[in-house]
């Protein structure tokens, strides 16, 4: 069974219009740099992860 943030992604991928670009934004949680995770960004080019930086709150970077 896939972990968890990979059938979010997948899902997400299903539901989009063949050929749109994904942006997702995630915390610097280790499950999102999983070896799963890599494996799905590489086989999917269309979408893209941007990490939160480090030891930062995710809701000052909205602030921001």
């Amino acid at each position: 069974m896939p972990p968890c943030f990979v059938t979010f992604l997948t899902d997400i991928v299903i539901h989009q219009p063949r050929g749109k670009e994904i942006h997702v934004i995630a915390d610097n949680l280790s499950t999102h740099k999983s070896t799963p995770v890599k494996d799905f960004l590489t086989a999917h080019h269309r979408v893209h992860l941007y990490f939160t930086p480090t030891y930062s709150s995710w809701l000052n970077q909205v602030d921001l």
